[in-house]
């Protein structure tokens, strides 16, 4: 349950990763325009932030995916819903 949980949230995350370091790199490079004496395109604060909020997403899922560990089968099958 816990590598089921981990995996679709990991899989959310580098889709969103993805998606948003495109984004980041077309703003970028059209704010480059507005900033004076700053380089837009820094890499490493791209990599980093990147890594933070994806840790930070993988940490915010493995607290649901530990409480599901802990449920009973039975009892969450034998609910209707």
């Amino acid at each position: 349950m816990l590598k089921l949980i981990l995996g679709r949230s990991l899989t959310l995350v580098s889709i969103g990763s993805v998606v948003g370091l495109f984004i980041a790199l077309i703003s970028a490079h059209t704010l480059r325009t507005l900033l004076y004496s700053v380089n837009a395109f820094d890499a490493p604060i791209f990599a980093l932030v990147t890594v933070l909020l994806g840790g930070v997403a993988l940490f915010a899922s493995y607290l649901p995916a530990m409480r599901a560990t802990k449920a009973d089968p039975m009892m969450v099958l034998s609910h209707n819903i």
